[in-house]
């Protein structure tokens, strides 16, 4: 409860001071004080249009208006419908999203895909009416979790959960912002910043997007799937760093060495790897996509060799050097390998067009989690039903599981403190600007002036004009 609320109430009872209700019925203070029954409807109705009247409002405003802001503030500052409506006594999920919808497309969709089913909301036409909160869920199967996945828990996903169920609270501290145009003020806690976060990095997505656009050329893209078998899976999550950098310079060097033996080409591939830890299932699974442009740069008569067709590189040839490289790599590392290890490894090397697209499916994943909040759709309390896309149908399906293991499916994929899941090579590389443009240039590549995207700013609710930052407080736990 606020303090400006405890003092008002507190002055309030102080005016009868009623030894048994907060609210009296009678109109002296001696009849409130000697009451035995609370204020009716009718009273609670009477002062509130007094109040009304003494604030010289006169839109028509009843009783049920506080009830109502209350709800529309909880939906704005993101609780979870399932929750308001708990709170507010409605029998029906239906009443809720009814009354206080986001907006009218969130309304009607809710009405469209959700109904009431076992004390829960449950999302029957599989679309993710996005009402389900992974906080909340965290929330709830925290202590399960704690209990079943404690020793396999590292200290980096720990950290990940605990930055997650803190974004946008007053462990980050806050910022203060003025509207000029109606001298309105308020404060915004800070997000956590957490790479893991499916509310942070938005802006730093976006940012990659645009640097990538950038380095498009006109020429064919592949993208080759480099991924490790099941049989190595558990040593990978146990050695998370070294099994990752191995993945990442073997498939990188196989590519490499590819482009320099292969005939048309002759020299070595620029590309752009992205690590990927995860299934669409959420199932660990880690395999690195590489983006690669159809050509490279003779260095020595400074001439572009564009490679002509759909067609980069054998699949099954680049799976078995790749596999010669890996053991390779992990027998120097000093790791001991299962025995079980398969003859046949799995790359996959399709052609992907223009490239952009490609990109825009990598961007997806950088930053913000492995699932969006849109895809969860349904908890009822022990278990947690989510939707992913199949890659093989191209069809939405469900996958149910307990609420704690649905906590590790999420955070199983949180990399090694400092480790870099985007890398690129070549003449895509950040210090090799100059070889770019001068490819630019062989390929008449006209590119627009940058525009850089500016960070979303915070609106005033009053007038809706961008709100500027005068002040940044610190939390208490960095401010001493």
């Amino acid at each position: 409860m606020p303090d400006i609320t405890l003092v008002a109430l507190r002055q309030y009872w102080s005016t009868h001071r009623n030894p048994s209700f907060l609210f009296p019925l009678g109109k002296t203070s001696e009849e409130r004080h000697q009451a035995k029954k609370h204020m009716d409807r009718g009273g609670l109705q009477k002062s509130f249009q007094a109040i009304v009247k003494s604030c010289n409002i006169h839109k028509r405003i009843t009783i049920h208006n506080p009830r109502h802001c209350c709800g529309t503030h909880l939906v704005e500052v993101g609780l979870n419908l399932r929750a308001i409506q708990a709170l507010l006594g409605h029998e029906s999920p239906k009443t809720t999203v009814t009354l206080y919808p986001a907006n009218g497309t969130r309304r009607r969709k809710y009405q469209r895909a959700h109904q009431h089913h076992d004390g829960s909301l449950v999302d029957i036409d599989n679309q993710g009416g996005g009402i389900m909160n992974l906080t909340a869920i965290i929330e709830r199967y925290r202590g399960e979790f704690d209990h079943q996945f404690g020793s396999r828990t590292t200290r980096q996903l720990y950290h990940a959960i605990d930055a997650v169920l803190a974004c946008r609270s007053e462990r980050y501290g806050k910022m203060l912002l003025h509207c000029s145009p109606c001298d309105y003020h308020q404060s915004q806690f800070h997000a956590c910043g957490h790479r893991s976060c499916h509310r942070c990095q938005q802006h730093d997505t976006t940012k990659w997007l645009e640097r990538q656009t950038q380095k498009l050329l006109p020429v064919e893209y592949f993208m080759v799937t480099f991924t490790l078998p099941h049989q190595l899976r558990a040593l990978t999550w146990h050695h998370q760093k070294s099994l990752y950098s191995i993945l990442f310079e073997c498939a990188v060097a196989t590519l490499k060495q590819f482009g320099i033996n292969d005939k048309k080409l002759g020299e070595e591939l620029a590309m752009t790897a992205v690590l990927h830890t995860h299934s669409r299932r959420l199932d660990f699974h880690p395999h690195v996509h590489i983006i690669v442009p159809g050509g490279c740069l003779n260095k020595k008569r400074l001439q572009w060799k564009k490679l002509k067709g759909k067609y980069l590189f054998n699949e099954f040839a680049l799976a078995t050097v790749f596999r010669a490289k890996c053991l390779a790599s992990l027998r120097h590392a000093g790791l001991t390998l299962p025995d079980n290890i398969p003859a046949k490894w799995v790359v996959d090397c399709r052609h992907v067009g223009s490239g952009l697209p490609a990109i825009q499916y990598l961007s997806r994943y950088l930053y913000r989690g492995v699932v969006s909040e849109k895809n969860i759709i349904a908890d009822d309390g022990t278990h947690v039903t989510f939707r992913y896309l199949d890659s093989v149908t191209g069809t939405w399906k469900t996958r149910k599981v307990k609420g704690e293991y649905f906590i590790w499916l999420v955070f199983q994929h949180v990399l090694p403190k400092g480790f870099r899941r985007v890398r690129d090579y070549g003449f895509l590389h950040g210090n090799a600007k100059t070889t770019l443009q001068r490819i630019q240039m062989l390929l008449k590549v006209w590119l627009p002036k940058l525009i850089k995207t500016p960070r979303p700013v915070v609106k005033c609710k009053q007038c809706g004009h961008p709100m500027v930052i005068v002040a940044f407080i610190l939390p208490v736990w960095r401010a001493g």
